[in-house]
């Protein structure tokens, strides 16, 4: 359970009692092995087993740690949570809320995402909208970012702070989940990221307002399409053609015409296809 004080985060989550299994266990340790394809027999045999391994699972990765940077302890809680995902048990939602909130590892929290989605119920809901309470930034944060992957706009307006953060990967996490939500009223702060000084931020602000869906930020997308980078050139070409409709074709034309690099030609020609033939 959640709670709101700074030093402790989470209630001590205890280990299950569990009747031993040596044949789970050695398997779970092989998650961690330095072969891939050690790792991934070892996940298909525990996706196999299923229920079964599930709580074999939970209590291995409840002695993982939250910070541990090297490949081993990645691999360990990557695929401890890719398998709970990949099995779909709802005895796996608190641990992975557990890691979403509290992994240091990026890739960790972005995969018990992933996997949350598939094992959650509404309980699940409940307890990120109660951490976005937490008097910990970084567990608001997460917090907020899992309930935007999940269509939940209760953490919008920490997602919205999120845009003037320091960190380029806090700007990108800000603006690629408020385009799962899709709200208009975001299109216009979205639209100054156009601007921003990280190219993967912008190419994912390019991509975004296309999602949005808010014809306001046409203009934005137009001036993005003389980006320095391809990939937001394309991305913008990509939008406009979503919102534009067949008046913005001379636009994407004129852009057409101009485009040296290969990919992004390809890219904004497709998108220029689809409006003539739409």
């Amino acid at each position: 359970m959640l709670i709101g004080c700074k030093a402790a985060v989470l209630e001590e989550n205890k280990k299950i009692e569990l009747p031993e299994n040596k044949e789970i266990n050695e398997i779970i340790l092989k998650l961690s092995d330095e072969s891939y394809d050690a790792r991934m027999n070892a996940s298909n045999k525990l996706a196999e087993i299923g229920e079964e391994a599930v709580p074999y699972i939970i209590n291995s990765l409840k002695n993982d740690s939250y910070n541990a940077t090297g490949s081993k302890s990645f691999n360990s809680r990557w695929n401890k949570v890719n398998v709970l995902g990949r099995i779909g048990n709802n005895k796996a939602e608190d641990v992975l809320i557990e890691r979403i909130l509290m992994d240091e590892e990026t890739h960790v929290r972005w995969r018990s995402i992933w996997a949350l989605n598939i094992v959650k119920n509404e309980n699940a809901k409940n307890k990120l909208i109660e951490a976005l309470k937490n008097e910990n930034e970084k567990i608001k944060w997460r917090a907020a970012v899992a309930l935007g992957s999940f269509k939940n706009d209760s953490g919008k307006e920490i997602l919205l702070e999120g845009l003037n953060k320091e960190d380029s990967w806090f700007r990108w996490e800000a603006v690629y989940v408020l385009g799962i939500l899709e709200d208009p009223s975001t299109a216009k702060e979205i639209s100054k990221m156009l601007n921003d000084n990280s190219t993967r931020v912008r190419q994912e602000a390019a991509l975004t307002l296309g999602k949005i869906g808010n014809n306001d930020t046409i203009t934005y997308l137009i001036e993005a399409l003389e980006d320095e980078s391809a990939g937001v050139r394309w991305r913008a070409a990509s939008s406009l053609a979503k919102l534009g409709g067949k008046s913005i074709i001379p636009t994407i034309e004129k852009a057409l015409e101009k485009e040296k690099d290969e990919d992004a030609y390809f890219y904004i020609n497709k998108s220029l296809e689809k409006l003539k033939g739409g």
